[in-house]
C-alpha cells in the first residue's frame, strides 16, 4: 500500500538522518516525539518539546523524499528543483491534504543518492501557507498524479519566499 511504504521510507530516513536535520532546526534541548495516529488525520508527523523549562512545543508535518524518483517512464531529480509538492486529492476521501494538516511547520527535505544527507531541505511556515492559499496569494505552479491515483500540486519555492514563508533552507552543491 502506498501510504505504508512512504511511511516506512520515511520512518527509515527520520531515524538515520533525519533526527540530526531536527536538532539542527530546532536545537538539542528538545525531545521528538514521532505520532503515528495524528499524521493520518492531522498532518501531524513529529512533535517537538523544547526541554527549557517553558513547557513550548511545535509541531511539524515531514516529507522526506528520494533524491531521483519515477515519474511514468521517466526520472526526476529533485535535488536540481526549486519547489516542493503536497497531495492535492486521494483516490480514496478526495481531500486536499493541507485542509487538514494542523502542523506549525512543513519540512520538505530530499535525500542524497546515498542516502546519508539531504541535497536540499525547506522549512515552511505551513499556518501561513494554507490561509495564502485559501485567499488565492499562492497558486500551484501545476497539479500531476500517481500511477496509483494521488493527485498532488507542485510549488515553486520563489512564490513563498516572496510572503517570508520559507523559515529556513539550505541547499547544497550550489543550487542557489
Amino acid at each position: 500500500m502506498y501510504s505504508n511504504r512512504r511511511r516506512d521510507y520515511s520512518d527509515k530516513i527520520f531515524n538515520s538522518i533525519g533526527k540530526g536535520l531536527y536538532h539542527k532546526l530546532f536545537g538539542r534541548k528538545i525531545k521528538i516525539r514521532s505520532s503515528k495516529q495524528e499524521e493520518d488525520f492531522e498532518g501531524i508527523d513529529r512533535k517537538i518539546l523544547y526541554l527549557d523549562g517553558t513547557n513550548r512545543h511545535i509541531t511539524v508535518s515531514d516529507r522526506f523524499r528520494p533524491a531521483i524518483t519515477k515519474y511514468g517512464s521517466s526520472s526526476l531529480k529533485l535535488c536540481e528543483l526549486d519547489d516542493f509538492t503536497i497531495r492535492s486529492r486521494n483516490p480514496v476521501n478526495k481531500s486536499l491534504e493541507i485542509e487538514n494538516m494542523k502542523a506549525d511547520y512543513f519540512l520538505y527535505a530530499v535525500v542524497n543518492e546515498e542516502e546519508d544527507g539531504f541535497c536540499r531541505w525547506h522549512l515552511i511556515n505551513i499556518k501561513d501557507f494554507i490561509i495564502k492559499f485559501k485567499e488565492g496569494l499562492i497558486k500551484p505552479a501545476r497539479e500531476n498524479q500517481n500511477n496509483d491515483g494521488n493527485s498532488f500540486y507542485i510549488f515553486e519555492l520563489e512564490d513563498l519566499r516572496k510572503f517570508d514563508l520559507v523559515e529556513n533552507e539550505e541547499f547544497y552543491g550550489g543550487m542557489r
